[in-house]
Formats: structure tokens, sequence, C-alpha cells
């Protein structure tokens, strides 16, 4: 999984990952975003599965939306993502996501 920083404090940082993930503000996880205060601890977890991304929200405070075209959607629990690249939201970071 390759991820790619939008916006945000980490803007035009980018990422590789082999595995599944989690996203948040804490040193702990990941991939952590402690400039961005609007994150979560632990934001977000990002597992790859077969062709798909599944994108599950940690109860996380803020919310984590996914960015479709005409269209933001809060994910509740897990969504499945099945077009790429996959725009996700957490606090001020935009994130896109390939597999």
């Amino acid at each position: 999984m390759r991820i790619n920083v939008l916006t945000g404090p980490y803007e035009g940082n980018n990422y590789s990952f082999e595995y599944d993930i989690i996203v948040g503000r804490e040193g702990n996880v990941d991939l952590s975003i402690p400039l961005d205060l609007a994150v979560s601890r632990k934001h977000l977890k990002l597992s790859v599965v077969g062709k798909s991304l599944v994108v599950e929200d940690l109860n996380s405070t803020n919310g984590t939306f996914l960015i479709e075209p005409g269209r933001v959607t809060k994910v509740s629990g897990k969504k499945e993502v099945n077009d790429f690249p996959a725009f996700i939201k957490i606090g001020n970071t935009v994130l896109e996501v390939l597999i």
C-alpha cells in the first residue's frame, strides 16, 4: 500500500507499507501524524484484502471520511474501497491511498 499526504502538516510526505497499518497521532502507530491535533491517538486502520482496501474508523473523535467524486462519506465501522486512488480525510489531513 502506498500513501501520499495531500494536505495537513505532513503534506508532501509519501509512505509505503507491506502490511495492515494503524494511523493516528500517537507515536506507537504505524503512520504517526502528531502535529494534526484533530487526529485521534489511534484514528483508523487500513487493510488490504485481495484487491480491496478496508478502511476502519477506530472510534475516532472527529471521524474518518472517504472523499469520492461528488460526495464525502463518513466511515462508520469498516468500509471496503475498490476504486483507486482512495482519498481519506482524517482531521486536517487528506491521504491518497493506492494498492
